[in-house]
C-alpha cells in the first residue's frame, strides 16, 4: 500500500510539474549525442540515419519512466519499420544499475548513460521522464516533460509520422 502512495505522489508531482516549470535552457538543436552504453563502450548516436528520433531521458528509480518505457518498447519494432529511431539516456547512478535495468525491463532500443556534456547539450533536463523528438539534422521538433502514457505516445508517434508525410 505504501508503494502505491509513493507512486501516486511521484505521478502527481510529475504531472503538475509539466505545466508549472520550464527548463532554464530549452535546446533548439543537439549535436551528435554520445556516451557510454551498458557495456561501458563509447556509443555515438547519428541522427542522419533516422527520419526522426525520440530521445527519452529517464532512470530505473522513476516509476513514470518505467511505465513509458514499457509502452515505447511495445511500439519499437513498428517505429524502426518507418525509419524512426529511439535513444534512451539513462540517469542512474552507475553503468551497472543501468545495465541491470535495461536487462530486467528488456528495453530494445539503444541506451547511453548520462554525462555532463550530454546533459548540457540537452538543456540539463531536471524532470524525469523528459522526451525530445529530433529530425535528421538534430533539430528539436518536440519537447515534452512528464509521463506520456499510452495516449501520449500514440499522439506523439502520429504527430511524428504526420510531420514526415508533410515533408515528403
Amino acid at each position: 500500500m505504501e508503494i502505491k502512495k509513493i507512486t501516486l505522489v511521484l505521478f502527481l508531482f510529475a504531472f503538475f510539474s509539466i505545466s508549472c516549470t520550464d527548463l532554464p535552457k530549452n535546446p533548439r538543436s543537439v549535436p551528435a549525442l554520445s556516451g557510454l552504453n551498458a557495456q561501458g563502450e563509447n556509443y555515438s548516436f547519428v541522427f542522419k540515419n533516422c527520419k526522426s528520433t525520440i530521445i527519452t531521458f529517464g532512470a530505473s528509480f522513476c516509476p513514470p519512466c518505467k511505465i513509458d518505457h514499457k509502452i515505447l518498447s511495445s511500439h519499437y519494432s513498428d517505429l524502426t519499420k518507418d525509419s524512426l529511431c529511439v535513444l534512451y539516456i539513462n540517469a542512474d547512478e552507475s553503468l551497472e544499475i543501468m545495465a541491470n535495468y535495461l536487462e530486467k525491463e528488456q528495453i530494445p532500443y539503444p541506451a547511453i548513460h548520462w554525462n555532463y556534456e550530454l546533459m548540457n547539450n540537452l538543456g540539463n533536463p531536471y524532470l524525469l521522464p523528459t522526451y525530445f523528438v529530433a529530425n535528421q539534422n538534430g533539430d528539436i521538433q518536440v519537447y515534452q516533460k512528464g509521463l506520456l502514457g499510452k495516449t501520449g505516445y500514440k499522439n506523439l508517434i502520429e504527430k511524428i509520422k504526420l510531420n514526415l508525410q508533410e515533408k515528403e
